[in-house]
């Protein structure tokens, strides 16, 4: 497999192409990135032909947050200047608020930058990771988002990699993250350069949203790492195939219209399904129970899909007429709540229906109808927006 290289044609890899050759499952739960295949991989660095592909809303915004925060450090401005200079005109309006408030909590509760003295910011850092004996040097590269001292502990480094994850991590989950790890090792291999002899590292993953999540590894897990992304190195170094793989990943992945395995996968359901089970020892039916599922997913994934596309070209035509169906363009409807007069009715009670859904009503007031009814009272639908209206018709026409 052709991979990219440094300055001087050596072989380089990062968590960035691990992740997209499928190694492990390289990603935070809840995070931005998808798993991909040795098939994407070849796509994207060797026959260099992957399609265009539009970045998400929260994709762009964790990009807008950590150009910012590298604003803030640098010019010493505050989070409404920085956004200033690092906003993306692909972001819609509410975005600004948003990214705003983030940045602002960051601020509030202390995040390592406001701790510690800046080393440096988007350091790129790249090292020898092994000699491989058909491909010479074989070095792993990073970007870390932030380097700090710790001024009552000079000895003490800090990297930190910003997140702007949707969900706070668990620290179990964090110290499990090979990309921290590499930031680990990447740190350790060029203190010799900054003047620092054996420095203790500290890694953080800094969730914005939510917390800073602080990690120290041992020798062993920085060797663990190092063994692994060793053995995936050479794996990928000496695939002269490039199959594709099955796996979450492939309902976003941006090859997948021309993918074989993706094409032949309503197929490979049947066939799976229509195999006979026979007589099967517990190991091997749960595996193959785990199979299904991962195929369940990826056609339920896949339906959704092209359900969100069939409702999108309604909303923009008006209606949409298949053998069977009827989509059209409709009012969408939405709950008005009168707060105040809830809120006075229920008392306390209240907060025990805070999502104020008639369904929430229904089910903590069924003891007391004529409360229910007062309370129901106070939630009028709305007409808000546009939605999409599916009909089945029948034959000759009508539906």
């Amino acid at each position: 497999m052709r991979v990219p290289t440094d300055d001087e044609g050596r072989p380089r890899f990062s968590t960035t192409q691990f992740r997209l050759y499928g190694a492990d499952d390289l990603r935070l739960p809840d995070a931005e990135d998808l798993r991909g295949c040795p098939r994407l991989y070849r796509r994207k660095y060797e026959a260099h032909d992957l399609p265009p592909e539009p970045r998400s809303v929260p994709a762009e915004l964790g990009t807008v947050l950590h150009r910012a925060l590298h604003v803030m450090e640098r010019d010493g401005v505050g989070p409404e200047d920085a956004l200033t200079f690092a906003w993306s005109a692909q972001l819609p309006i509410e975005q600004w608020a948003e990214a705003r408030e983030i940045l602002l909590a960051y601020l509030d509760r202390g995040g390592p930058m406001t701790r510690f003295a800046t080393f440096g910011h988007e350091l790129d850092l790249s090292s020898q990771l092994y000699v491989d004996e058909d491909f010479g040097p074989v070095m792993f590269r990073g970007i870390l988002d932030y380097l700090g001292v710790d001024l009552d502990a000079p000895s003490v480094l800090h990297g930190v990699d910003y997140k702007s994850v949707s969900a706070p991590p668990a620290l179990v989950t964090v110290r499990k993250d090979p990309q921290l790890r590499s930031y680990h090792w990447l740190v350790e291999q060029h203190a010799g350069s900054w003047g620092l002899d054996h420095p203790q590292v500290v890694m953080h993953l800094d969730a914005l949203r939510y917390r800073d999540v602080e990690v120290v590894y041992s020798d062993e897990d920085i060797e663990e790492w190092r063994t692994w992304a060793i053995a995936v190195a050479r794996a990928i170094l000496r695939d002269d195939e490039g199959a594709p793989n099955l796996n979450p990943g492939c309902t976003w992945c941006p090859a997948q219209h021309d993918c074989p395995a993706w094409l032949g996968l309503p197929g490979t359901a049947l066939v799976m399904a229509q195999r006979a089970r026979g007589d099967q020892d517990p190991a091997a039916s749960f595996a193959r129970m785990q199979e299904l599922k991962e195929i369940e997913k990826l056609i339920v994934n896949e339906i959704k899909s092209i359900q969100a596309a069939l409702e999108a070209m309604a909303l923009a035509d008006g209606t949409l007429a298949l053998p069977g169906y009827e989509w059209t363009r409709d009012t969408g409807w939405a709950t008005s709540v009168d707060w105040g007069r809830l809120h006075a009715l229920l008392g306390s009670r209240f907060y025990d229906v805070l999502s104020t859904s008639k369904a929430a009503l229904e089910r903590h007031l069924a003891a007391d109808p004529l409360l229910l009814k007062q309370a129901l009272g106070y939630l009028t639908r709305v007409p808000e927006g546009t939605a999409v209206k599916k009909t089945k018709i029948r034959e000759g026409g009508s539906s």
